[in-house]
């Protein structure tokens, strides 16, 4: 995390006191949004409710529609009622000016390209497909706050940058903020924006950022929560003596520790800040969850101008019931000149128990994709490592392409492959430990059992959900998503090959793992030697799950059944297949939970064999096909013979291993009886095959 000095911010304390206007409040890593009024996933390329989309790409610098401020404002110490806000990051509410939005190149603030009264992340560029403005207010009146995201956003240095910053206006108190919020590159490499941040009134006076007008971003690109965030607070007037901010309580509303197994205890950890010019000495911390309030009283401290204090709170917070609670914290001191910054809202959920998460990887990838086979390799070394890890290949633009998941991940994503965690974040593959062990204690919500069914070509999947939670509204889902394993097809010379950058004939980079040195292997690996896992063949009924398949409201510690089918196509091995069920929060496109249970023959249809473990032939009766698998520990391959009535063998097909499967091609045999007879060179058995 970046360190800044005391000094420094007192420094620039002094500097912005002089301006007279406003005084700055730095909170760089704060790692939460002011107020701890807007928790939304930082998604890409959303604007889902209750965002609204103001402004769309634009190949050049745009002003938005004019917009109505939903409250009473004031900057600078008059009204403004509108605004509207440039492609290139400025903010103002001259609405009437007849200045071009400016371009994107920034510069040192005042500058005449810029509106009188605005505020600045000046240096952005909303060119990119899914760059966007988007707007929210959150949280009751009179403690409102106006929401202007740059959602996705481009940057003039680099076509793969992406980057999002707010501006948030905040009822009452008539502060400003400056959020940066979320930072990367989809090439993975290291970002450099130089932005101009802050506060212009007039072509003669501003406030800018320090940095500026080379402010960097010092969020983690990975992370799509408040966790990195740092902001710049604009308070009207000047700075007073004393002064206290409770900047953060944790754990935050919907964070894992926030889910309490009842009865027990919610510890409450919360940060302070000095932005008086006096010491600190002692202040009171009220938390109040429903039950009354209850006061922690600090004493004997020393807390410096803008100095951080953290705390345990005392007593923590008794959870005995199995519901959702908020908790109002706030903290008093004697002479506090500003009391609507000593607010900060959280909550805690009573669970009936913990459920056994399991984190779901949906990967976005495709065999045009030369950096993909990069992805091939983590997703195997995954499912080795942590076989609990629900692991989906969306693939794009390709013969296993599934049209519904390949445009839901598409909106998600912004570069091949990359990886979403729980729809929660995403990521380059490389990162899909880390993202497993950040990710693994996430709360569950509920436990999913899966029991699958054959019958025919018909797959049947019964989901058993035991919620930990209640759960009310309709956004809560189930998603039934079918993959597949070594898929293989096509010639060689077609989309079924699988380019390869690592390849010493390409771009010669090591890269090892899913049965391959990819970089000995030719750039364009042919599809005879291409065996496709993890991949996706059907989601039902859409991206976002199946509507009805959870019946809300939802009560702790109830169970829900709900069955899914899916044909299985001719010619696919069902042991391929793996059935899994993700349970999604619709509302804010994430998934809560995961589970998958893969395919096998039922019991019913094996035979009492001499082998070793049994033979299972599927379907019988059959029609066009025939799948007949063996479990063995003998001799190096099986024969499979089908034989008439009359002794005749009419049909041999020969496995490559001792376990394994063939598929028999029933679709010419004449209805009737057959035996089929299974041998592997140490044992023999038979069964008898219906044909209809």
């Amino acid at each position: 995390m970046k360190k800044i000095s005391l000094l420094f911010l007192v420094g620039f304390s002094a500097i912005f006191s002089a301006k007279a206007q406003y005084w700055m409040i730095p909170n760089p890593n704060a790692g939460n949004n002011p107020g701890g009024l807007n928790t939304y996933v930082e998604q890409p390329s959303t604007a889902a409710a209750p965002w609204t989309t103001i402004q769309a790409t634009s190949a050049t610098a745009a002003w938005s529609p004019v917009q109505t401020i939903p409250f009473t404002f004031q900057f600078n110490g008059t009204t403004e009622t509108s605004f509207k806000v440039s492609t290139s990051g400025v903010l103002t509410f001259d609405v009437a000016t007849a200045l071009a939005a400016p371009a994107s190149t920034n510069a040192v603030l005042p500058d005449a390209n810029i509106p009188d009264k605005s505020i600045c992340v000046w240096g952005l560029q909303g060119s990119g497909a899914n760059d966007k403005i988007i707007t929210t207010v959150l949280g009751t009146a009179p403690n409102r706050q106006l929401w202007v995201s740059f959602n996705s956003y481009s940057h003039a240095s680099s076509a793969t940058i992406y980057t999002y910053w707010s501006i948030v206006l905040e009822e009452t108190s008539n502060k400003i903020h400056i959020i940066d919020q979320r930072t990367g590159n989809s090439t993975g490499a290291a970002v450099t924006l130089n932005l101009t941040a802050g506060l212009q009134f007039n072509s003669t006076s501003a406030m800018s950022v320090p940095g500026s007008p080379a402010l960097n971003s010092a969020s983690n690109p990975s992370l799509d929560d408040a966790s990195d965030n740092s902001y710049w607070t604009y308070v009207p007037g000047t700075q007073p003596a004393d002064e206290i901010m409770l900047v953060d309580v944790t754990p935050h509303d919907g964070a894992p520790a926030s889910y309490v197994v009842t009865p027990g205890n919610l510890p409450l950890s919360a940060k302070v800040v000095n932005y008086g010019t006096n010491t600190i000495t002692g202040f009171t911390f009220t938390y109040d969850d429903g039950s009354g309030p209850v006061s922690d009283v600090k004493t004997g401290l020393s807390i410096a101008p803008f100095q951080t204090y953290t705390f345990t709170v005392s007593p923590s917070v008794p959870v005995t019931a199995t519901a959702h609670k908020g908790i109002n914290c706030v903290v008093s001191m004697t002479g506090d000149a500003d009391m609507m910054n000593n607010y900060f809202v959280t909550g805690v959920t009573g669970a009936a128990f913990a459920p056994v998460h399991n984190v779901t990887f949906e990967e976005g990838t495709g065999t045009w994709c030369g950096w993909c086979v990069r992805g091939m390799v983590y997703m195997d070394s995954m499912a080795k490592v942590h076989p609990d890890a629900v692991l989906v290949a969306v693939h794009n633009n390709d013969p296993m392409t599934v049209t519904t998941y390949d445009a839901g991940v598409g909106t998600l994503i912004s570069g091949y492959p990359t990886v979403l965690i729980d729809r929660k974040e995403s990521d380059d593959p490389s990162a899909m430990f880390a993202q497993y062990t950040a990710h693994k204690p996430d709360f569950g919500f509920a436990d999913l059992n899966l029991t699958n069914t054959l019958s025919g070509l018909k797959l049947t999947t019964q989901v058993s959900s035991h919620f930990a939670v209640d759960l009310t509204g309709s956004n809560y889902q189930l998603a039934y998503v079918i993959t597949e394993d070594d898929v293989h097809g096509g010639p060689d010379g077609s989309t079924w090959d699988q380019h390869n950058y690592y390849s010493s004939a390409s771009q010669n980079i090591a890269l090892s793992g899913a049965g391959f040195n990819f970089q000995n292997e030719p750039a364009t690996i042919p599809a005879s030697r291409m065996y496709y896992d993890f991949v996706a063949r059907s989601i039902d009924n859409s991206f976002t799950g199946k509507a009805g398949s959870i019946t809300t409201p939802v009560t702790a510690g109830s169970t829900q059944n709900y069955s899914f089918t899916y044909t299985i196509p001719a010619g696919t091995d069902p042991l391929k297949l793996t059935a899994k069920v993700l349970l999604i929060d619709a509302a804010q496109g994430i998934v809560l939970n995961a589970a998958q249970q893969k395919v096998t023959y039922p019991a019913s249809v094996s035979s009492n064999t001499d082998l070793q473990n049994n033979v299972y032939m599927y379907p019988n009766p059959a029609s066009d096909r025939v799948s007949v698998y063996v479990q063995s520990n003998k001799g190096s391959n099986f024969r499979v013979d089908v034989v008439n009535m009359l002794g005749q063998v009419i049909l041999t097909e020969t496995s490559t291993t001792a376990t394994g499967n063939v598929l028999l091609n029933t679709s010419n045999l004449t209805a009737g009886q057959y035996m089929v007879r299974v041998s592997n060179g140490a044992e023999q058995t038979t069964l008898k095959l219906t044909k209809n």
